[in-house]
C-alpha cells in the first residue's frame, strides 16, 4: 500500500497468534501475514510439503521482488531453531532486507486457563507460576545475547514483555478474568493485544 510501511510477519502458529494485534495496533503498516503451522521460519525448512512450499515461495520468489520494510520473525523456537534462524538473518541481511526477532513467551505444563481456574478453586495463587516451564526464560536470554552479539538486529522480549523478577503477567485485562494464554504456549487474542499494546507504547514496535 502506498505511503503504509510494508511487514511480512513469518512464522509458525506463534505468528499467527499475533497477527491481528500487529495488524490493528501498527495503524500506518500494512502487515502481511505467512504463518504454517509447528514450522519455525527457516530456509530449508524441515516437515511437510505445504510448509517447504510455502518457505520456498516467501525467500525464493516473494522477498526478492517485493519491497517491504522488514520481515518479523516469530516462532514456538528452540535450540535447536537457532543455527537456522542465524543463517536466516544472514540471508537477509545480504539482501538488506531488515528483521525483526520476536523471542519465545512463557510457556506452562498446562493450559494457563486451567491453571488459573484451579488456583481460584483451592485458594492457591501462586499455582500457575508453579507450573511455569524454565526453558522460555533461558531461551530468551540466549536470543537477546545473539542478537546483540551476533545478528545485529531489533529483538523484541515477548517473555520479557510478560513476565519480572517478580513473576509473569497471567490475565489479559485488569478485571482479571481473561487469561492471557489460551492453551500452555499461545496468547489468546486478548492477550495478543494486551502484549503488543505494551510494546507499541514503549515504541518497540515503531
Amino acid at each position: 500500500e502506498k505511503d503504509k510501511k510494508n511487514y511480512l510477519l513469518l512464522g509458525d502458529s506463534h505468528s499467527a497468534m499475533l497477527w491481528s494485534a500487529l495488524a490493528s495496533e501498527l495503524k500506518h503498516s500494512n502487515v502481511m501475514q505467512a504463518s504454517t503451522a509447528a514450522r519455525e521460519p527457516s530456509l530449508a525448512p524441515s516437515g511437510t510439503g505445504d510448509c517447504k512450499k510455502m518457505m520456498s515461495y516467501i525467500f525464493q520468489r516473494y522477498l526478492p521482488t517485493h519491497p517491504i520494510q522488514g520481515v518479523f520473525l516469530v516462532g514456538r523456537w528452540e535450540p535447536k531453531n537457532l543455527g537456522p534462524l542465524t543463517e536466516l538473518i544472514s540471508w537477509a541481511k545480504e539482501r538488506q532486507l531488515p528483521v525483526i526477532v520476536f523471542g519465545p513467551v512463557p510457556e506452562y505444563d498446562a493450559p494457563l486457563p486451567r491453571l488459573l481456574a484451579y488456583s481460584i478453586a483451592w485458594t492457591k495463587p501462586t499455582l500457575a507460576s508453579q507450573h511455569r516451564v524454565d526453558e522460555s526464560k533461558i531461551l530468551d536470554a540466549e536470543m537477546q545475547r545473539l542478537a546483540v552479539d551476533t545478528w545485529h538486529v531489533p529483538y523484541v522480549s515477548l517473555y520479557g514483555e510478560i513476565c519480572a523478577a517478580d513473576g509473569c503477567i497471567e490475565y489479559a485485562d485488569s478485571a482479571r478474568k481473561i487469561p492471557l494464554m489460551s492453551d500452555d504456549n499461545h496468547l489468546s487474542p486478548l492477550g495478543a493485544s494486551f502484549v503488543v499494546q505494551r510494546l507499541v507504547d514503549k515504541g518497540e514496535l515503531n
